[in-house]
């Protein structure tokens, strides 16, 4: 078999990511440490190089790998997590699947990024995890990877502290702030939203870089004569699907 079959069936390219690196200005400190350190394992094929990256959904984990890679100007891979009739692979499945683009990557530039980790790590008290029935298997993983690999989780309650230790680094992906999240509105929307609209939206917690970057997107092709109410109801309508409370419309006066 040809090896780009393989890697086709446990991996796929990462997109291209919607944000730019200085989208994550508030975490400069900890962006270029991770980016000197990436370096240095690539130049020096270090093994066992994992970050861990986590916080609630949408606030541009998968963006922030992405944008990792770009700047190292390495090729990135997601671990699969879906099959190709559409079916959810699963957590152990996709722990082979690591392990095989390991093997296919070596010696290549390159990153893996292991999105949803919840599904390998998280255990109960009732149940051990998928990561904590294959023990040995994990750490050696964790210890021997030849290719950095970037995983990334919505919270680390669930994983148990033996595995945590084996991460080079743990970052905790905070909300965008208020002046970068009015930022980013301002350079999505292109000067078509007055700034009382951006900073109405900015305020808006739920509202996270990927649902921005996504419904200024739609919103825009759209061409409608009142791009605020477009964008508000298109907002809303996200919002409702989530359970998450409505925007209302900005008052004047």
């Amino acid at each position: 078999l040809n090896e780009n079959v393989l890697l086709k069936s446990c991996t796929e390219v990462a997109q291209v990511p919607s944000l730019q690196l200085d989208d994550f200005a508030h975490i400069a400190g900890m962006k270029e440490m991770m980016l000197t350190y990436l370096q240095q394992a690539l130049k020096h094929h270090q093994k066992g190089v994992n970050l861990l990256i986590y916080g609630v959904p949408g606030t541009g984990k998968t963006e922030f790998a992405g944008l990792l890679a770009q700047a190292l100007e390495i090729s990135a891979y997601n671990i699969t997590y879906m099959d190709s009739d559409g079916d959810v692979v699963k957590a152990e499945q996709r722990l082979n699947y690591s392990r095989l683009a390991q093997m296919l990557l070596n010696g290549k530039q390159a990153l893996l990024i292991f999105d949803e980790i919840e599904d390998v790590f998280n255990g109960s008290l009732m149940e051990r995890s998928v990561a904590q029935k294959n023990k040995a298997w994990t750490n050696q993983l964790l210890e021997n990877n030849n290719v950095p690999m970037i995983w990334l989780s919505n919270s680390v309650s669930g994983i148990d502290p033996a595995f945590l230790r084996r991460f080079d680094f743990i970052l905790e992906m905070p909300d965008l702030p208020l002046k970068n999240k009015s930022a980013l509105i301002t350079q999505l929307t292109e000067g078509k939203l007055s700034q009382a609209y951006v900073q109405h939206f900015a305020k808006v917690r739920s509202l996270t870089p990927a649902i921005l970057s996504r419904t200024i997107r739609v919103a825009k092709e759209l061409n409608t004569s009142n791009f605020a109410e477009t964008l508000l109801m298109m907002f809303n309508q996200t919002l409702k699907s989530q359970n998450k409370p409505k925007i209302e419309p900005l008052v004047l006066g």
